[in-house]
């Protein structure tokens, strides 16, 4: 018998032989309950905006990694239904909560009145967090990250304080908890591009001695939400990144490892460019002081891309498209991808910069990349933008390209702050070799004719290759 489609409000634990259309739009990372069981919460929601709680448990966390995306849309049938315990903190306006299993029925579905734009948030600016110190069910914040600070342990737990700021120019202390210092602490200090933003559901407000958030046991984060508020603070972040990094934040005691503003490296960190590697087994990173320059005018220095999964793609209008990554139709958005000229006095490499790096860097989007590129190539006024020469701390990432045979080694500009009176390595001066000339044109063979774009995802494993972190596809050896 075919199951009965149904809302969420009208499903309880007598029905039978049910489906339900329904939006992933919260998924923690797993957590262990006081009794050591492994667990891992979602929120969905139904085109009426009816929420319910689901949980996974133990091995099927892992076989159900791979779906049940944060704001994607699945059929659901016939989970398993009970009662939220009320000494049990409850996440949606329900009670009842359902149980996925890995032999629950889920399929991946385009669901109508279902989307990003028809949900509601109500972000509480970090400004007016003192309005809500009393509020015991938590309250949603967007925010973008300045610092991660170290881990501290705690006579009973673990804490670890994060800087976060918004449009209120107002630097405010996140502190997470216990759990909270594992797997969302590391990923904090995974995200790329200058001022990553994130989302926090169920964060609470602590003014004991100055008014910041802490995490509670059901908060949920968010990271690069693809929300049109979130975009919003992006831009404001970048415009604005210069008032950002004069802004003062030694009262709020932020001692450990920062994610963006990058601060200015030692004086030892600092190598010359004819000091760098010419093939590498693995990836590694260096920082140069050299002068940035974008020479080469022939170049396409954006690509259309899914705007959810940020893989390539040939949709070049402003159309919807089908992704066949994401298996769904989303909107082209564009991407920066420059090849910048790096300079000093003992040579130059030529290295790639994508996205919020080169937007950032340069001072132009995308998107007006577009709108100012003909069939006779750039504007003048966007090419005047990208051909300045710019005096930076790079932080470059070197990696190993094509088949080991023939294998050479790429530059990605994977970081970058403005030059505050930094000198290089001592031992530069002294090495004879610092006084050879080289250059070095990295790009030597074209990418491959079927490279399909850049993905940009970030696994619990570590950083992966994303639209900030470009490492091209393997070519197949002959």
């Amino acid at each position: 018998m075919a199951s009965k489609r149904m809302m969420i409000k009208d499903i309880d634990e007598t029905v039978r032989g049910w489906t339900a259309e329904v939006m992933v739009i919260e998924k923690g990372y797993p957590k262990l309950t006081k009794k050591n069981t492994l667990y891992q919460r979602l929120v969905l929601i139904d085109s009426e905006g009816t929420k319910i709680q689901a949980t996974i448990f133990g091995p099927d966390i892992d076989i159900l990694e791979h779906t049940l995306k944060v704001y994607h849309t699945y059929s659901i049938r016939n989970a398993q239904i009970s009662r939220t315990p009320d000494d049990c903190y409850h996440v949606a306006n329900n009670a009842l909560q359902w149980k996925l299993l890995s032999r629950t029925p889920v399929e991946e579905i385009t669901v109508e009145g279902l989307s990003i734009r028809a949900l509601k948030y109500n972000f509480v600016p970090l400004a007016e967090l003192h309005n809500h110190q009393n509020n015991k069910n938590g309250i949603e914040v967007l925010f973008a990250i300045m610092h991660v600070g170290p881990k501290r342990k705690t006579p009973r737990t673990f804490v670890q304080n994060v800087t976060v700021i918004d449009q209120s120019m107002k630097p405010t202390t996140l502190t997470l908890w216990d759990q909270f210092t594992h797997l969302e602490a590391k990923r904090m200090t995974e995200l790329t591009g200058p001022y990553p933003v994130v989302m926090g559901s169920r964060l609470k407000v602590n003014a004991s001695y100055e008014t910041k958030l802490e995490t509670k046991g059901s908060t949920i984060f968010n990271f690069d939400p693809p929300l049109p508020e979130a975009n919003v603070l992006r831009t404001w972040c970048l415009t604005h990144s210069a008032e950002i990094q004069n802004l003062d934040i030694g009262h709020l005691n932020q001692i450990g490892t920062p994610v963006t503003p990058i601060e200015s490296p030692f004086k030892r960190e600092i190598i010359k460019i004819n000091r760098l590697p010419t093939i590498v087994a693995e990836p590694e990173y260096y920082w140069i002081q050299p002068v940035c320059k974008v020479t080469d005018l022939n170049q396409n220095f954006f690509y259309m891309s899914c705007s959810k999964c940020n893989h390539g793609t040939d949709a070049t209008d402003d159309t919807e498209f089908w992704c066949n990554f994401c298996d769904e139709k989303v909107e082209p958005t564009p991407r920066c991808r420059f090849n910048v000229m790096l300079s000093d006095s003992t040579g130059d490499i030529t290295a790639t910069a994508f996205t919020k790096v080169a937007e950032t860097m340069f001072g132009i989007t995308a998107l007006y990349l577009k709108e100012n590129t003909t069939e006779d190539g750039l504007s003048m006024a966007a090419m005047e933008a990208i051909t300045k020469e710019l005096k930076y701390v790079v932080r470059v990432k070197a990696y190993k390209y094509g088949p080991e045979e023939k294998s050479h080694c790429l530059f990605n500009i994977h970081q970058f702050d403005e030059v505050k009176n930094i000198q290089e390595n001592d031992a530069d001066e002294t090495d004879s070799s610092s006084n050879k000339k080289v250059c070095r044109q990295l790009f030597i063979e074209e990418p491959p004719s079927n490279f399909s774009g850049i993905k940009g995802e970030t696994t619990m494993a570590g950083l992966q290759p994303g639209a900030d972190d470009f490492v091209p596809p393997k070519q197949k050896s002959n």
